[in-house]
């Protein structure tokens, strides 16, 4: 039979291996609450487990010190689920961790201190793995969807898997009976093997922290890549992108792409006058008018400079020139604000749709658009100037 304190032994060492790969990852990403309390929670049930490994955990055994050595196993996956909910920045409310902590107290205090009993105290750590998994499994969907799917994926099979087969050695324990006087006891051959589920499980869910990490670091990275930095706007090369996926998914011949560039209307003499901090803020000012103006669907850049540009979804080709004015009218309504001098901003647009079927198509559009904006400037600024036709682009 399995010698069930050496596989507790061998499980120690994995999460010790475990905890150092988790301090790592913390200092790597030093702002990342989720990855410091994974480090703590790992590092608080690692030993507790070390206490229950070094200790023959028995009969005699202080209640004191069972209690204590329990509660710092189950405290760790705790620690460890609030890194989850955390790292998803979703934070579950406090009564959820009151809840917990409560089934811990009153589980662990009456299988501890009144009546001492193996098979009590391993069912309420398999009732906090089952709780923590599952609490952990709502949080794991929307990192998904924020950082993909690769981490999520390797962590959320881990913890449905230990859902179930805690649940199943819960179920097989309860119809089993039978008396158990200490944890390593030899004639219980559930022990050894919720043990090896544990090394099993654990191994998955250390790494699966770990991609979950660096997940997060990729989508930045990758978000990093195609944002603009002082206007938090899709930059030139996520214009272009977008561009290029809207050519690939066409499903229609005749598909229209609509096209709106504008900027700042004499935005150096702002600079000039103000200083280029100044200017900066004046962006930032557009930036977020623009933002309230374009719908959802619509996908707003600045691409270069003062010069900014939305792609208008196709199904709205139509409402291009009118959504160009409500965003002339906005920005002329909404003088910037900076320190306490407000600043008169006005922004001149060129508006243009055309069919495009390959990046010639989708270049003519865009100096359909850049000529339609050039018009704007020369007839007097602070306009919208329509492309005169789709054939045009």
């Amino acid at each position: 039979m399995l010698d069930t304190r050496s596989l507790v032994s061998a499980l120690a060492l994995i999460l010790t291996i475990g905890i150092l790969l988790h301090f790592v990852n913390w200092r790597i990403h030093r702002t990342s609450e989720g990855a410091k309390f994974w480090c703590i929670g790992l590092s608080v049930q690692t030993v507790g487990l070390f206490l229950s490994a070094a200790f023959n955990i028995g009969p005699d055994t202080d209640p004191a010190f069972l209690f204590f050595m329990n509660m710092m196993v189950s405290s760790g996956h705790i620690l460890m689920l609030f890194g989850t909910a955390s790292f998803a920045e979703r934070p579950f409310r406090p009564y959820v961790y009151a809840g917990l902590a409560g089934i811990m107290a009153l589980g662990y205090g009456w299988f501890c201190l009144v009546d001492t009993n193996v098979i009590g105290r391993v069912l309420t750590l398999a009732s906090i793995l089952i709780a923590t998994n599952m609490l952990s499994l709502t949080r794991l969907w929307a990192i998904a969807r924020r950082d993909g799917p690769a981490g999520a994926v390797v962590l959320g099979a881990a913890m449905v898997a230990t859902i179930l087969v805690s649940a199943a050695l819960f179920a097989l324990q309860l119809a089993n009976g039978g008396a158990v006087q200490n944890v390593y006891d030899g004639d219980n051959p559930l022990l050894p093997v919720a043990v090896m589920t544990l090394i099993a499980f654990e191994t998955t869910t250390i790494f699966g922290y770990l991609l979950l990490s660096a997940g997060y670091s990729q989508a930045r990275l990758s978000e990093m890549a195609l944002t603009d930095p002082l206007t938090g706007l899709a930059n030139r090369r996520a214009f272009d992108r977008e561009i290029v996926r809207r050519l690939a998914t066409a499903t229609a011949p005749d598909r229209q792409i609509a096209m709106i560039l504008f900027d700042i209307d004499r935005f150096k003499q702002v600079n000039d006058t103000h200083g280029h901090d100044v200017g900066d803020r004046v962006l930032q000012h557009l930036a977020t008018i623009a933002r309230s103006v374009s719908r959802r669907r619509d996908v707003l850049a600045r691409i270069g400079g003062e010069e900014f540009a939305i792609i208008v979804d196709e199904r709205d080709s139509e409402a291009l020139e009118p959504l160009a004015g409500r965003l002339r009218s906005a920005v002329e309504a909404a003088p910037a604000r900076v320190e306490g001098v407000h600043i008169p901003v006005t922004v001149s647009a060129g508006c243009a749709r055309a069919v495009c079927r390959d990046a010639a198509d989708v270049e003519k559009l865009f100096r359909a658009a850049d000529t339609a904006l050039y018009s704007a400037k020369s007839n007097g600024r602070n306009r919208v100037e329509m492309a005169a036709s789709a054939g045009q682009a």
